[in-house]
């Protein structure tokens, strides 16, 4: 199996031998395509803007939202992202705000036997760096080739442990019915939850799926634009954002903190038969 790895962020020195800012600071050495500029548009992260007289602080900066996405590339290869809004550049406590961690990984298609959300949580991506590692007026050395893993959140079993409560299975149903006509209908699937839900109502979406299906289904679980995103499926936060009442003329919009949900006419037949086997047999799906 290829896997190759990126990181973005501000750094004093990056693997380019740019000084001072946001760039890319180091990738593994067997990387090629570590210029492409799919991957580059992976490091895009905007965090909501905050209310009329707030300034971000340390506190303030860790509630920002991760996004955690999944991209097929043009070549056939998959990629996953974690963007996590740092807060202060590589200056630390004296640096400027605005510095995200951009943190991706690429790999074959073909070798892969994981569904994308299941790589939601793993230590293959990071959140954070040291503090010697972007302060430093040496060029940072190749990161190693990255090995694929896991993460601990999601499976099948948690998965329809979630559908499983507050009457999760019905909104799902229509979710799903949402996906299959995206190819008719061209709208996006737009979901407001709280922000641990996302990656559970996305990997139910891409459990409904053979792999090699779920492969070609992008998505993301934060977006400050909807209307802008590169993904079928994605996540946003109430505030903040762009995601406004023009969401809902746009795309399939399920907002769960207000109860928003599309009224779409599925089909009685497969609606029982996902509900059989989301709650009581997943193989036979």
């Amino acid at each position: 199996m290829s896997v190759h790895q990126i990181i973005y962020t501000s750094c004093m020195r990056g693997i380019y031998g740019v000084n001072d800012g946001q760039q890319v600071y180091s990738f593994d050495a067997a990387f090629q395509d570590a210029n492409n500029d799919e991957i580059k548009s992976l490091f895009t992260y905007q965090p909501p803007s905050l209310e009329a007289g707030v300034i971000m602080s340390e506190e303030i900066a860790l509630t920002m939202p991760k996004s955690y996405a999944y991209r097929r590339l043009e070549n056939g290869s998959c990629a996953v992202a974690l963007n996590t809004y740092l807060g202060r550049d590589y200056m630390g406590s004296s640096g400027r705000f605005g510095n995200h961690l951009s943190h991706v990984i690429v790999f074959d298609s073909d070798d892969v036997n994981n569904y994308p959300a299941e790589f939601y949580g793993s230590g293959l991506l990071r959140t954070q760096m040291k503090f010697e590692e972007v302060n430093n007026p040496d060029k940072p050395d190749y990161l190693p080739t990255p090995v694929l893993e896991r993460g601990f959140t999601i499976d099948i079993d948690t998965v329809t442990d979630f559908l499983g409560a507050d009457n999760r299975l019905e909104v799902y149903k229509m979710m799903l019915h949402a996906m299959l006509i995206f190819e008719r209908e061209r709208k996006r699937i737009v979901i407001c939850d709280e922000a641990e839900n996302i990656i559970f109502w996305i990997a139910a979406l891409g459990y409904a799926l053979p792999l090699r299906n779920a492969l070609n289904i992008n998505f993301s679980t934060y977006d400050f634009d909807p209307s802008l995103s590169s993904s079928q499926i994605c996540g946003v936060v109430p505030n903040g954002t762009r995601f406004s009442g023009d969401s809902f003329r746009l795309h399939f919009v399920f907002d769960l903190l207000t109860g928003n949900i599309p009224d779409l006419e599925v089909d009685t037949e497969f609606s029982d038969f996902i509900d059989t086997a989301m709650s009581f047999s997943y193989e036979s799906l």
